[in-house]
């Protein structure tokens, strides 16, 4: 018989994506600090790092900023 109600899979996908969000808008952060990297440059490293598109990657910096 299946459980109804909570989905521990479902919580546990949820917080991941959580976590790899601020772990690439604090790169996003240390990479604007401290580099001369040009804004394109520093999304494409965060493409080949999380393995997310150009589009995922500039929705994630900006919703940080709101």
């Amino acid at each position: 018989m299946k459980r109804k109600g909570f989905n521990e899979s479902r919580v546990m996908r949820k917080l991941d994506e959580e976590v790899r969000n601020a772990l690439i808008v604090n790169s996003w952060e240390l990479l604007t600090a401290f580099t001369k990297i040009e804004r394109k440059d520093k999304i494409q490293y965060l493409m080949e790092t999380y393995y997310l598109s150009y589009s995922r990657i500039e929705d994630i910096i900006i919703l940080d900023k709101k």
